[in-house]
């Protein structure tokens, strides 16, 4: 996809790892993807996200749509309910919700575009937001945005949620329930590993960061779990789950300095690392023990052109904003300073 590049960082709650997303498609899974890439999953004022109608259309593969005909889509992601299992009163108990409550498509005539706004649902922020609270995954968005497969992205998660255990064994009924492949036909077993199953692993044996296989079961004649075993392939490093992961050598504060007290330190600790994402996948040139200085300057530049004291009106989330126009292609671009693709060995 041309401006959804994949190294953005998704932070996914375990509640959304394992919800029942069974009336979500491909292309509405993948859009839900890249919102979590787009949010700051520890500051719930940025629960508001911006695509551009290009790459809502790329990611629900759209061709012939245009903001007059998109109304019927937008409704069928909106009203899509989902099944959030959990305890209460120490007994099992489960919620039905719809993950996100708000869309707006207007034009923004700065960028001769349609600008469509997601905002997903308030009761809901603890699932989007709590993230240290409930446990979560980690990994790059590129694993997943290319996807075809609802039960790929679906599986990829929940092998992300096993990959410490190495292995683990689930019974063939719930693994269909969880995969959303509640279809008659996927009752019986060669329906449901054609058609769901054995494309999944293929695609995140292909796109993703994990080799994956499986051996079937058998408790007499029938088999009753499918055993999974995980791994990370020996390319990829692995993005460690810790809540207070700073990027580079430097915090927050750092990162916040030059900017005003509307971007919090976390907020920009969480930009810094999008950014410096961008920077690996547009200048490769760039060593790596410049990103943080160059995330910096980035950062600073653009809060300095983007958000100036007398902006009128005031955006409601200023990181928000800032990450909605430096995440466009190559718009880190506008705002690096030439020091740093002028020549390798200039110190930033």
């Amino acid at each position: 996809m041309s401006e959804l590049r994949g190294g953005y960082l998704v932070e996914k709650s375990k509640h959304l790892v394992w919800a029942r997303f069974n009336h979500y498609t491909a292309g509405e899974l993948r859009l839900l993807e890249t919102y979590l890439s787009r949010i700051n999953p520890r500051d719930p004022e940025s629960s508001r996200v911006q695509f551009t109608l290009a790459e809502y259309k790329e990611l629900l593969g759209l061709s012939n749509i245009d903001a007059r005909n998109i109304k019927p889509q937008l409704d069928h992601f909106l009203g899509n309910v989902v099944t959030i299992e959990g305890t209460k009163n120490g007994a099992p108990a489960w919620a039905k919700y719809v993950l996100f409550t708000t869309a707006t498509c207007d034009l923004v005539p700065d960028l001769g575009q349609y600008v469509i706004t997601i905002s997903c649902n308030p009761d809901l922020r603890s699932v989007f937001f709590n993230l240290a609270e409930d446990g979560y995954i980690r990994y790059r968005l590129r694993y997943t945005k290319d996807m075809k497969s609802q039960y790929s992205i679906r599986l990829y998660g929940m092998l992300r949620d096993w990959l410490p255990k190495g292995t683990y064994t689930v019974p063939i009924d719930r693994l269909r329930d969880e995969l959303g492949a509640t279809d008659s036909s996927y009752k019986r077993l060669d329906n449901f590993t054609r058609r769901a199953l054995d494309p999944a692993v293929s695609e995140i044996n292909g796109l993703s960061d994990l080799k994956v296989t499986y051996t079937k079961i058998k408790k007499g004649r029938s088999v009753t779990d499918i055993c999974f075993k995980i791994k990370l392939k020996p390319t990829q490093k692995a993005i460690e789950a810790q809540a207070k992961e700073l990027p580079g050598e430097h915090g927050g504060e750092w990162f916040a300095a030059g900017m005003g007290a509307d971007i919090s330190p976390e907020s920009a600790w969480k930009l810094a690392l999008l950014v410096k994402d961008k920077l690996a996948d547009l200048h490769p040139d760039i060593p790596a023990d410049r990103h943080d200085n160059a995330a910096r300057e980035i950062l600073q530049r653009a809060y300095a052109a983007l958000l100036p004291a007398d902006k009128e009106p005031a955006p409601e989330n200023p990181a928000g904003y800032l990450w909605s126009v430096l995440c466009r292609g190559a718009a880190i671009d506008d705002y690096l300073p030439m020091t740093y693709t002028f020549g390798k060995g200039i110190s930033g």
